[in-house]
């Protein structure tokens, strides 16, 4: 059985999980967040890859905010057709390819200030909230948010990788 979401619990995880994921990148050159990574199904770079972190957040808290409040939200309306995470994904980094390292860093911190306000704010019986999010379906606003760290974790482990085999 999953352990319940407290406020406290997923405030301590979202900052372990993305103290870690900077610890990864800390000291890294600009020649060295920019050049792809060879791990990288995409082509994408350190700096990409943290881009991709900042906006996923920011999209999955917007939907969040709307969860906290709405009955059953759907991220994606169905008549916008299916979602391809893939291409929204290229999409968005493509849209990011022109921003220092350092305004990447700076929304990375701002998506997660945002966030952590967000959550601190919630009632614990807000985590049971459904709505359904474009990739994963109906879901709960506590299991929404823990996407977020785990989605730190992901990208951490895919960069320490990339870093190796480079």
């Amino acid at each position: 059985m999953p352990q319940p979401i407290s406020v406290p619990g997923l405030i301590a995880k979202l900052n372990e999980e993305r103290a870690r994921l900077l610890a990864t990148v800390a000291g890294l050159s600009e020649a060295a967040v920019t050049r792809p990574l060879p791990t990288s199904e995409g082509g994408w770079s350190v700096k990409d890859v943290l881009a991709h972190v900042a906006i996923s957040e920011a999209a999955n808290l917007a939907f969040a905010k709307r969860m906290a409040v709405e009955d059953n939200p759907v991220q994606i309306p169905p008549d916008r057709g299916p979602f391809d995470l893939d291409r929204w994904n290229n999409s968005q980094v493509r849209r990011r390819q022109q921003l220092t390292w350092a305004q990447v860093q700076a929304d990375l911190a701002a998506a997660h200030q945002e966030t952590l306000a967000f959550v601190a704010g919630l009632e614990e019986a807000q985590f049971d909230r459904r709505g359904i999010q474009a990739v994963f379906g109906e879901m709960t606003l506590g299991q929404l948010l823990k996407i977020l760290y785990r989605h730190d974790r992901m990208h951490r482990e895919e960069i320490e990788q990339g870093l190796a085999a480079a």
